[in-house]
């Protein structure tokens, strides 16, 4: 048995800054015509439209479906899922019709008899919960994975019948690709050029599939996160434009082109990305400049700058410094380049972890004493860590802080420890075995370059971060905001 579609799994949207055409102007008539009295008692309470009209709200901001469809489009289509989930929405849509032609009836039982078939294999595969647990876990709507089970017996059907395969032989993936691939030949498979002003996205034959048919399918393939993520924004956008009812729209210009820049330098400066244009990265990700330039994201960021730079002096931030020495200065002062090479480990073994805290410090130490320097442990670190975010770096995570979030307590406890006791250059200092029983591992670190303290000008720039980061925290706190997906 084989299917054009046997999971309907939503797959992790790319993790890219997005495009969306809206402008400041446009957001903010937008949200003040979707907005809602309150006290209002004829019309039903944004809690009661989150499903209907409306994908999101917080703090008395609403952000409709329609809005977050325009946002979706704008963000995925044109990449490589988008692409990929625009050709498999049309061969859905396809088979529907080429069924409907044909006559073809999938009966209950029919689909029965496929549900309990992958049910079996998913057991037989070692997984005990079955295919129904399965989909949960994934976040597949079983009546979707239903209606895709059905159009997946129509195809077999339908190539079957199409090249004359006997009931008893099997019809391979392959078949029916093939056979598909020959039907949308012959009824002229066009897909219509971006942005599709005249709302259409593909057509078929008869088949057309618009742009709101498209983005709901979308929708529904992004992982939960990047929904409410999409819905934060927008609703952040609508509010801090709220709070600035006097900016021009030259200013704005001016500080979305400010911060493209600097997400310009910040991607030249990534060694993961040498060599490569801006834009070109830009078009590897389905987006463009010109589209990046109505990103909300970056509308967030650009007013939030605007925010705290026109309401802060630099007097201002040096209060605010002062203030919190002990939190800027544990962030964002005295530093050092990290490298790490960790192994799983554990107290004691168990099913998960294979090896226990002696067992990972001994291999460790092993490895230790085949190291001079930094080129050793990158080259080491790539062929036995298994800290997946940074052994394709060589270990590196960056620079750590004596105030650094994100870095277990311990591990800047031995970076600061030699750091303290040699003023010196420590790049090559390798340190460890160092336990990290609250990551579930144990680790060597080697240690890189020091970053000094910084001066003014750049301790500067973190506290208007901290500043900046603050306003969106005030404007818009996240755990405001309910989505649709919170009432399901």
């Amino acid at each position: 048995m084989t299917s054009l579609f046997p999971f309907h799994v939503r797959p992790g949207a790319a993790t890219l800054s997005c495009v969306f055409l809206v402008t400041g102007a446009g957001m903010l008539a937008g949200g003040q015509a979707s907005a809602r009295a309150a006290d209002s008692q004829a019309e039903p309470s944004a809690e009661e439209r989150l499903g209907g009209d409306l994908a999101a709200y917080g703090r008395k901001t609403e952000v409709t479906f329609e809005e977050l469809d325009q946002l979706i489009v704008w963000r995925h289509a044109l990449t490589i899922e988008g692409r990929a989930a625009l050709r498999q929405l049309l061969d859905m849509r396809m088979l529907a019709r080429l069924g409907e032609e044909a006559q073809l009836e999938v009966t209950p039982a029919m689909l029965s008899r496929r549900w309990e078939e992958l049910d079996r294999q998913i057991r037989s595969e070692g997984n005990p919960s079955g295919l129904r647990q399965v989909l949960a876990d994934s976040d597949v709507d079983s009546k979707l994975f239903r209606d895709t089970l059905h159009l997946a017996i129509v195809q077999e059907l339908l190539t079957r019948r199409a090249l004359g395969i006997p009931a008893d032989a099997t019809v391979t993936s392959e078949q029916q690709t093939m056979w598909l691939e020959g039907v949308l030949e012959r009824r002229g498979y066009t897909e219509e050029p971006h942005p599709w002003v005249n709302g259409v996205v593909a057509r078929c034959g008869d088949v057309t599939i618009g742009t709101g048919e498209y983005a709901r399918f979308l929708r529904d393939q992004l992982q939960r996160e990047d929904i409410v993520d999409a819905c934060y924004q927008l609703l952040a956008l609508k509010r801090i434009r709220a709070r600035m009812p006097d900016l021009s729209d030259e200013a704005i210009f001016r500080g979305v082109e400010a911060e493209i820049d600097r997400r310009r330098v910040a991607a030249e400066r990534n060694p993961l990305y040498q060599g490569i244009a801006y834009d070109d990265l830009l078009e590897a990700k389905g987006l463009s400049l010109a589209a990046l330039r109505l990103d909300p994201a970056i509308h967030v960021s650009a007013l939030a700058i605007l925010w705290v730079d026109r309401s802060r002096t630099d007097e201002d931030l040096r209060d605010a410094y002062e203030a919190e020495r002990k939190l800027f200065d544990g962030r964002y002062g005295e530093g050092v380049e990290v490298r790490v090479l960790v192994l799983h480990a554990a107290k004691y073994k168990n099913e998960l972890i294979k090896r226990d805290f002696e067992e990972a410090e001994k291999q460790l130490l092993e490895l230790r004493a085949r190291m001079r320097g930094i080129e050793d442990f990158e080259r080491l670190a790539r062929l036995h860590s298994e800290d997946t975010n940074s052994r394709e770096s060589g270990g590196l995570i960056g620079v750590v802080t004596r105030g650094a979030t994100g870095v277990p307590e311990a591990l800047r406890g031995i970076v600061f420890a030699e750091l303290d006791t040699e003023k010196g250059d420590v790049a090559g200092t390798i340190l460890g075995p160092v336990r990290l029983p609250s990551q579930g591992s144990t680790a060597l670190v080697c240690l890189g370059a020091r970053r000094p303290t910084p001066t003014w000008e750049a301790m500067s720039r973190f506290v208007r971060r901290e500043l900046r980061a603050r306003f969106l925290e005030e404007v818009l706190p996240k755990s405001s905001v309910r989505t649709w997906l919170d009432v399901e």
